[in-house]
């Protein structure tokens, strides 16, 4: 079986995607197209003369809730939380 990567080839589209061709960077929180939230980083970038946009989605449960039994203190620039 041959893999062929999507790099490239998988169009997407997300708030930080339109900012990104509005030439803004930035960090959002919004509900994705499955219904959950997310937070976005998000930015334009020239290559070669061609514009792109560069954005990093995580869920919101995932990046600000720590791992269980953990005793860790995570700083977030959205929301402070620490584990129990």
């Amino acid at each position: 079986m041959r893999l062929v990567p999507t790099i490239l080839y998988m169009p997407t589209w997300s708030k930080g995607v339109e900012e990104s061709f509005r030439n803004r960077a930035g960090v959002s929180r919004f509900l994705d197209y499955r219904g959950v939230e997310v937070i976005e980083a998000y930015g334009p970038l020239e290559v070669g003369g061609l514009r792109w946009a560069i954005a990093a989605k995580q869920d919101v449960t995932e990046a600000l809730h720590p791992p269980p039994g953990s005793s860790v203190t995570y700083w977030s620039p959205l929301r402070r939380r620490q584990s129990r």
